[in-house]
């Protein structure tokens, strides 16, 4: 029995679909890529002030320099981000840094904006010349279930009774 040509044809334009699908997934889900975007997806939340959104990218054993865990850190932004209007959050060219496991994000960020107590953390913040650090560790063994398990910059100090 002779299969017909157009089931041939519909077989191998199958079969390249989903080798082109899979070579795509395999690129999205590589270490540094998914890092890259979950970083600029958590900085987008905390511009737009959406901190559901923000919490689901923090690891639940986060701790950072600032003595902040999980729960401090998100109470914090949210009242840091109370007293601004209109902020962006921007980012030069990151580096990526780390295995299979564990990445490291490293940027210089500025920020912009306005608000009557917050342009001197913002002006603090632009002044820095070291980059933020941002590590990430993948949660599981799904390739795109990365959280955030530490922010670091040297530069950056807090007041201690903060």
């Amino acid at each position: 029995m002779r299969v017909p040509q157009t089931f041939h044809n519909a077989f191998y334009a199958g079969l390249l679909a989903a080798l082109i699908c899979g070579f795509w997934l395999f690129v999205l889900w590589q270490p540094e890529r998914q890092v890259r975007l979950h970083s600029a997806h958590l900085i987008s939340a905390v511009e737009e002030r959406d901190w559901a959104t923000m919490a689901r990218f923090i690891a639940d054993d986060y701790r950072d320099q600032w003595r902040n865990d999980r729960a401090l850190l998100i109470d914090r932004l949210r009242d840091a981000f109370a007293a601004t209007r209109g902020v962006r959050i921007r980012f030069d060219s990151p580096e990526i840094d780390g295995g299979r496991s564990e990445v490291t994000w490293r940027a210089k960020i500025s920020v912009l904006g306005g608000g009557e107590f917050a342009q001197l953390t913002i002006d603090h913040v632009n002044s820095l010349t070291a980059p933020f650090e941002l590590r990430w560790r993948r949660a599981s063994g799904k390739p795109w279930d990365w959280k955030l398990i530490e922010i670091a910059n040297p530069e950056f100090q807090l007041p201690e009774q903060f």
